[in-house]
């Protein structure tokens, strides 16, 4: 007889069951994971609070953990601290939906093995000394019981601890990565993962293993778990370059690969039943354990075990990053995975520069150049005020290995592409991206940055770095990134600049850095439109800082930084769209879904517009303040950009709207400036032309004009530019040779710019 407690309780555990499952299937959860998670805990848990992961620390190198220092500015990621500060949170599935959103294209499934073989696992040397494995402990992990203990206990008896040299096997049920700051597991933990012996954070973590007792349909959903876990991993092992794992689906074993540009996973071992399939799980697992140096991480970087100092071997040199080093991070299991650091060579500590180390695509055919190409271009054109590049970045040797180098300064590439397979991940994309997709910039972006959100990002306000060229999410691309060093010297980032500075000192440095940008349009005989003017590409040089030309932190107030989303001086670029930069500073007419033929001059004089607005708002001790200010508000809520776009449009074009939505808003020093503020007014009546006197007439008449339509014999819109520039000279009061008008005359007409600095 049945037992009469038992029979009403199914019903409600299917009921918990299936609504748990609609909301996880929304982020691709596998089957397993919900019934590990469901329990009285967990449902503690989800209804107080959402998972949170990252924690609030972070890898200084590959594995020493160290305080996360927000970065002072961001861009292309989901999160902008430049402009907005939050608590550095994130959710367990918003990490799964921005890892989709990076992943289009670039996942695939069920690689044959020999293709898998030669693709993913060509750098191990299959070493004589390997550990020898037991074939039968390694078959009988899948035989019997999948129930998560008794398997973790049979892959401890086929790894043992003698086997292991120096890594150590552990599950998530023994021993809990280091979750979010208030010590919470995050959902995002794998099952079992292989650590370095020195510890049991993420940051030692070499290998992380999926288990579950679903059947192998399940792949796309365990490997986007996988992910997940990879992105953690990612997180705190900062120079890692890529990642091995193995899902455990029953009955089958499928090994998986990661790095910035690719991942995939293999066919279904049969690891029970096949011999030979046996064979090539125990051959991997030997080669892992025996060949640390091919585990993913980077071989020139090297961490002080004591203090966590870091250096890092590039070019020859031998370079060390400075204590509280970390300007810069966004991290991504995908993508740029951009890192910026203050360094010195080890040999001379008082040599201060600035390392950027990204992971750049390398389309066939790149135009314009990649931006270290860009700046030797400049530099050799002597276009002053720049950063200097310094001496190691020389030109480096192109390598089509997977992810290895040769030495310290050769090309590192993501894996190729397997070909003749499928996207793993479209499956999973098909309930997800309708959430994605209402997050890009515009149908033919390039570039999506979610400007709203710290170094963390939080649920609802979590926006998606993606390429808005591929409209096909589950269409398979083949484009690899390569990892790019650049090395410059330090400039003081313009918002930490302005903290205390005057109206004038934002003018000047914008203004200056305006005249450095249109040397580098026109002095070069292929010169570049910077493409990205943001708050976090314009800088300051300070007394340390070496400039181009002799120039020095006193004849230059304002200069650029990151020119890798920068045009061609045609307003052209044929491996991106042509709208790209950070939306908040983007020209409307960028981030409405209309053709926009080429760059111009002027789309990057709306955005240095746009900056000198955004500082004049900036409430440095009140950030709750600064947040609802309508220039504000309207970039940190998740709106489509079409809205984004309407509301600058709005502001911009009447009076009345500018100075209640923007002028009113400026903090007191700006505000109280009546000449600053009748510049701003100059400055906007300049970019947004009206048929009258906007400032006496009716909002409600006239027409905007279109610049993007305006046929004329200026299509770079080069007048427009030096119109603004008088705007600045005449609010700084400036003129002659000391005004920049004179400086922009000099250099259309190609006198030789290397006179005095003083002219600058």
């Amino acid at each position: 007889m049945n037992s009469p407690a038992r029979s009403p309780s199914r019903p409600r555990r299917r009921a918990a069951e299936k609504t748990l499952k609609e909301v996880h299937n929304a982020f691709g959860g596998g089957t397993k994971r919900l019934r590990a998670t469901f329990t009285r805990r967990a449902k503690k848990v989800l209804k107080r609070t959402r998972d949170r992961t990252p924690t609030g620390t972070l890898s200084k190198g590959d594995n020493t953990p160290t305080q996360y220092k927000q970065t002072p500015t961001h861009k292309r990621m989901v999160n902008h601290s430049g402009l907005i500060q939050e608590d550095d949170i994130v959710y367990a599935e918003d990490i799964e939906i921005r890892i989709l959103a990076e992943a289009r294209g670039i996942t695939r499934k069920n690689i044959p093995h020999d293709t898998f073989r030669s693709t993913f696992l060509g750098p191990f040397k299959h070493k004589d000394e390997r550990p020898q494995l037991n074939i039968q402990d390694i078959k009988k992990i899948g035989i019997d019981n999948w129930e998560q203990t008794s398997f973790f206990q049979r892959l401890q008896k086929a790894l043992p601890k003698k086997v292991l040299n120096d890594l150590s096997l552990s599950s998530s049920f023994s021993k809990t990565l280091p979750g979010a700051k208030r010590g919470k597991e995050p959902l995002s933990q794998p099952d079992f993962f292989l650590h370095l012996e020195t510890g049991t954070s993420w940051a030692h973590v070499e290998l992380a293993f999926e288990h579950t007792q679903s059947s192998v349909q399940k792949a796309p959903e365990k490997f986007l778990q996988w992910l997940r876990s990879a992105w953690n991993i990612f997180y705190h092992q900062p120079f890692r370059r890529y990642l091995y794992g193995i899902l455990f689906l029953q009955p089958y074993a499928l090994i998986t690969y990661v790095d910035h540009g690719c991942a995939g996973y293999s066919e279904p071992l049969d690891f029970v039943e096949n011999s030979q399939h046996t064979r090539f799980l125990a051959d991997f697992l030997a080669d892992f354990i025996a060949e640390p140096e091919h585990r993913g991480r980077d071989p020139h970087v090297t961490t002080h075990r004591q203090d966590g100092s870091i250096f890092i071997e590039y070019a020859g040199i031998k370079w060390a990053e400075a204590t509280d080093s970390l300007l810069c991070y966004r991290p991504c299991v995908f993508g740029r995975h951009l890192r910026v650091t203050r360094v010195q060579p080890a040999d001379s500590p008082n040599d201060k520069w600035v390392m950027k180390d990204a992971w750049e695509e390398k389309p066939e055919h790149q135009s314009p150049p990649p931006e270290e190409e860009v700046l030797r271009i400049l530099v050799e054109a002597n276009v002053r005020g720049l950063p200097q590049l310094h001496e190691s970045c020389r030109s480096t040797t192109e390598g089509s290995d997977n992810v290895e180098a040769s030495g310290d300064n050769t090309e590192v590439l993501t894996s190729e592409f397997p070909s003749n397979c499928e996207n793993a991940l479209a499956a999973v994309m098909d309930r997800t991206m309708k959430v994605v997709k209402s997050s890009f910039v515009s149908g033919r972006t390039s570039k999506f940055d979610p400007t709203g959100v710290s170094p963390g990002t939080t649920g609802k306000d979590l926006y998606f770095r993606v390429n808005g060229q591929k409209k096909n999410f589950n269409e398979c691309t083949d484009v690899r990134r390569r990892r790019a060093r650049l090395i410059i010297s330090y400039c003081q980032p313009l918002k930490e600049a302005m903290r205390n500075a005057q109206p004038k000192e934002l003018m000047r440095t914008i203004r200056d850095a305006m005249i450095v940008y249109y040397e580098a349009y026109k002095r070069p005989k292929h010169g570049f439109l910077h493409g990205d003017i943001s708050i976090e590409n314009i800088m300051v040089p300070v007394e340390e800082t070496q400039l181009t030309g002799g120039l020095t932190h006193e004849t230059l107030r304002g200069t650029l930084i990151d020119w890798n989303l920068c045009f061609t001086a045609d307003g052209r670029a044929s491996s991106r769209s042509i709208r790209s930069g950070t939306p908040a500073f983007m020209a409307p007419s960028l981030l409405e879904d209309k053709p926009v033929t080429r760059r111009t001059l002027g789309h990057d004089m709306e955005s240095f517009f746009a900056v000198t607005l955004w500082v004049a708002s900036l409430n440095y001790d009140d950030e709750i303040a600064f947040q609802d200010k309508p220039l504000v508000k309207v970039i940190i809520e998740k709106k489509p950009t079409i809205d984004v776009a309407n509301a600058k449009v709005r502001w911009f074009r009447d009076a009345v709207e500018f100075k209640e939505s923007i002028i009113n808003h400026f903090e007191q020093p700006y505000r109280k400036d009546k000449h600053f503020v009748k510049c701003t007014r100059d400055l906007r009546r300049v970019l947004y032309k009206r048929n009258y006197d906007e400032d006496t007439s009716s909002s409600s008449e006239g027409e905007l004009t279109n610049l993007e339509e305006t046929n004329d014999d200026d299509p770079m819109k080069e007048r427009l530019f030096k119109d603004c520039m008088a705007v600045f000279d005449k609010y700084l009061g400036d003129e002659g040779e000391q005004s920049g008008s004179y400086q922009l005359d000099k250099i259309d007409t190609r006198v030789d710019l290397e006179e005095s600095e003083e002219e600058i």
